[in-house]
């Protein structure tokens, strides 16, 4: 870095060093808005005999 005259160098700590909150929910809404448009939805194939045995336990 290449200072003149009386410039100083200041570091940029307006960008945060993890995400925050807000970006946990603007990820978790946009996902939520791309699997709705989605044609073919994944499915878990369980049915409910199948998962009653597993929530009692």
């Amino acid at each position: 870095m290449v200072l003149s005259g009386n410039a100083t160098a200041t570091p940029k700590s307006n960008t945060p060093a993890k995400p925050g909150v807000f970006d946990f929910f603007v990820n978790l809404i946009a996902g939520l808005v791309a699997y709705a448009f989605r044609e073919k939805k994944p499915l878990l194939n369980i049915r409910l005999s199948q998962a009653l045995p597993v929530v009692l336990m």
